[in-house]
């Protein structure tokens, strides 16, 4: 994602207080990470489930560890993802819960977000394709879909980000295909 300058100042005295203590440093608040990965057809990374413990709070989420490819040779650049994912607040968006850094060569890049229950959207379209849509998965529901994407990108487009890899396996639904 990209950020102008203006807006890189601005971001940065918002985030002044999330720093490593509370934004970074989520190993503490993980529990039940599965075994098995949910994903591995990522390009950059694999996807595990967890439990994300927030004040008295668990929230279900997946938890992506990165590929260090491009993200090792630039930091800023894993950087500056988190504080766009981070500082975009928009109900189309996926929210970041948190994240960590590897330190003296000890740990991961690692994102964590809410879990999204109902996958991708590219799922939809292979089982649609095939005669299986899901239950409710209806011309109001698609029109639902477009409209939200479409708000998502113009949020970002408004915090001037743009997205670089808007694709179907990168549309995620929650419970209710939201």
């Amino acid at each position: 994602m990209f950020f102008q300058k203006e807006k890189k100042k601005k971001l940065k005295m918002k985030l002044k207080g999330y720093t490593a203590n509370k934004l970074a440093d989520v190993t503490k608040q993980l529990s039940h990470i599965s075994k098995n990965p949910i994903s591995t057809a990522g390009a950059f990374g694999i996807v595990y489930r967890g439990i994300f413990h927030k004040k008295n709070e668990a929230v279900d989420c997946a938890i992506k560890y990165i590929k260090c490819n491009d993200f090792s040779r630039d930091p800023n650049s894993f950087h500056n993802e988190v504080q766009s994912q981070y500082y975009i607040k928009h109900p189309a968006i996926l929210p970041l819960l948190g994240y960590t850094l590897p330190f003296f060569g000890q740990g991961r890049l690692t994102l964590v977000t809410p879990y999204m229950e109902k996958g991708s959207l590219r799922t939809i379209l292979v089982e649609e394709k095939k005669g299986f849509s899901p239950e409710g998965w209806d011309n109001t529901k698609k029109m639902i879909t477009i409209f939200g994407i479409a708000a998502g990108l113009y949020k970002m487009h408004q915090e001037k980000l743009i997205h670089r890899d808007i694709k179907p396996e990168n549309i995620l639904f929650d419970k209710d295909y939201h």
